[in-house]
């Protein structure tokens, strides 16, 4: 195996682009925009060309606190390997111990729910955390879609689109900073500090991103007359188009605006010939796994695997 320890965006792009489980996660977008979110935080993703002649790419975050973590990847999102033809095993497990042997204190590797093959660490001391993401299949016409909404569901659809409730993709930075304000709102509503939540310029930065991958993020908006009443922040990769952020003002929800919203999306991405519209795992959030199960979403299982070193392994190697 020939290890890249530096790899260049053009070799990333090429091997994300032939793997057709990548998801946007996997790309160097992803990453610019978790750098912009935590100064504190570094991309460090390896490659790998094997000696079959498959090329790897390891997406890889360094956030650097007291004892370094190192992520795949960033809030919770999926990483893991991917490659652009068949893994071995044994050079794979290499490539996981040579993450291992980095000068961390925490290795944190989240799961690809639409990788069926995906390589498992064979390494000590891990642990394994079972959690879920709520994936629709777009595999069917638009209306029966909706006919396998819960009833509750296709009654605020309606309501919402008699009351107005309107969808468009947001193009401008002040459209940006309007869904921020609705997050900053949902915030307070969560009875958490509007400061801990994620800074501007990780949404300033995917506004940039935007403009020049209009056709990979998505930030779509939810109008009542000239009023943003919700949005939702979408990543589209390959096969799968990812909610990744959702906001909303309170005042707006007698609209049903997110009964729209998500509507709206799963169509322009039926449209668009994508085979999984993924909601996300909802953190625990029993409320929000039931919102997004009623349009039909099913569980698909997702791995958070954390490995610990001692403090003498960290500080000594």
């Amino acid at each position: 195996m020939e290890l890249l320890e530096s790899v260049d965006d053009a070799f990333w792009w090429e091997i994300v682009q032939d793997c057709p489980n990548a998801t946007f996660y996997h790309t160097p977008l992803w990453h610019r925009l978790a750098v912009h979110a935590d100064s504190t935080r570094a991309d460090c993703t390896l490659g790998a060309v094997f000696e079959n002649g498959t090329r790897a790419v390891f997406p890889l975050l360094r956030e650097r606190r007291m004892l370094q973590k190192y992520v795949s990847t960033f809030a919770g999102c999926y990483g893991g390997i991917v490659a652009d033809g068949p893994l071995p095993d044994a050079e794979v497990q290499s490539l996981y111990e040579e993450v291992f042997s980095k000068n961390g204190k925490k290795f944190k590797f989240i799961s690809n729910p639409i990788a069926d093959d995906e390589p498992t660490p064979n390494l000590s001391d891990g642990e394994v955390e079972h959690d879920f993401t709520h994936i629709l299949e777009l595999d069917r016409d638009l209306d029966t879609i909706i006919s396998e909404y819960s009833r509750g569901h296709r009654s605020s659809l309606k309501k919402g689109r008699r009351e107005g409730v309107s969808v468009q993709p947001a193009t401008t930075l002040e459209e940006y900073r309007r869904y921020y304000e609705a997050y900053q709102a949902s915030l307070e509503r969560w009875g958490e500090d509007p400061s801990s939540g994620y800074p501007w310029p990780l949404f300033e930065e995917a506004h940039s991103l935007s403009q020049s991958h209009p056709d990979t993020i998505t930030l779509w908006l939810a109008w009542v007359d000239d009023a943003v009443a919700s949005g939702a922040l979408t990543f589209s990769w390959n096969q799968h188009v990812s909610y990744w952020h959702g906001a909303a003002h309170e005042e707006y929800f007698d609209y049903r605006p997110n009964n729209v919203l998500h509507t709206d999306i799963i169509e322009a991405a039926l449209d668009e010939g994508y085979q999984y519209y993924d909601f996300n795992p909802s953190g625990g959030h029993d409320g929000v796994a039931q919102f997004k199960s009623r349009f039909g979403a099913k569980k698909w299982p997702v791995k958070r695997r954390t490995y610990t070193r001692s403090l003498l392994e960290t500080v000594f190697g």
